[in-house]
């Protein structure tokens, strides 16, 4: 669940979303989210549903999100093999799949295309 709650978090910040916003949409002390979102308390599948329909994403969109993030990592051997390598796979991937949830399935090419601009 580490990988979704990434995601979540990196998604609830892209959109702007605070803590505070997201505790209080989910009826919860801000606190209490801050242990969800820390992986501190596990997220139930209700809770999941209610957090991604706040993001405006579905709970397949987020497992997705997590598998293709996943397999990148295991893809990328020569960057594997350290920490600073699998920490920079994992965040454009993420990046490029919150992207992609946010402006929409065609919008992977808009990405590689201002990735490659950017030198990334």
């Amino acid at each position: 669940m580490d990988g979704i709650i990434s995601i979540i978090k990196k998604l609830r910040k892209f959109k702007g979303i605070t803590q505070e916003a997201m505790a209080e949409q989910l009826h919860l002390s801000v606190r209490a989210y801050q242990k969800l979102e820390s992986g501190q308390t596990r997220i139930d599948i209700d809770r999941l549903q209610q957090m991604a329909a706040i993001l405006e994403v579905s709970i397949s969109d987020l497992v997705t999100a997590k598998f293709n993030t996943e397999n990148q990592l295991l893809r990328s051997k020569s960057l594997w093999r350290s920490e600073t390598g699998v920490q920079k796979i994992l965040e454009e991937w993420t990046d490029r799949l919150l992207h992609v949830l946010i402006k929409g399935k065609g919008a992977e090419m808009e990405y590689l295309n201002r990735a490659k601009e950017e030198g990334l």
